[in-house]
């Protein structure tokens, strides 16, 4: 499986010099930044962090990442069942809803006490 790296680009800035430069922020987010990289302001108060601040592009890079690493884990837990492409949908509920032949199906008849 492919590796996701992300080049992580961080800028402090306290919240009064956030206030003043959100403008030129916003702009600079809005530029196209290249791929793979995700540059960040995170704002603190009183030298603390309070919050990170990002362009649009680098949060929908960031969700994609995210995304894809929770489908790989779940496949990986057996949370959901990974297809060989062009496996058609029959076949894939086949897979799933298969029958291990030496069970016998319990109906309603079977789940009625006696």
């Amino acid at each position: 499986m492919p590796t996701h790296a992300l080049k992580l680009s961080e800028n402090f800035l306290n919240i009064t010099e956030f206030r003043q430069k959100l403008s030129v922020l916003a702009s600079d987010f809005a530029k196209d930044q290249p791929k793979g990289s995700v540059e960040v302001s995170i704002v603190t108060e009183h030298g603390k962090p309070v919050a990170t601040v990002m362009g649009y592009q680098a949060y929908e890079r960031i969700r994609e990442l995210l995304f894809l690493l929770q489908a790989q884990a779940d496949v990986e837990s057996g949370r959901v069942m990974s297809f060989k492409a062009g496996t058609s949908a029959k076949e894939a509920l086949d897979a799933i809803f298969k029958e291990d032949p030496g069970e016998r199906r319990r109906t309603t008849k079977d789940a009625r006490p006696t």
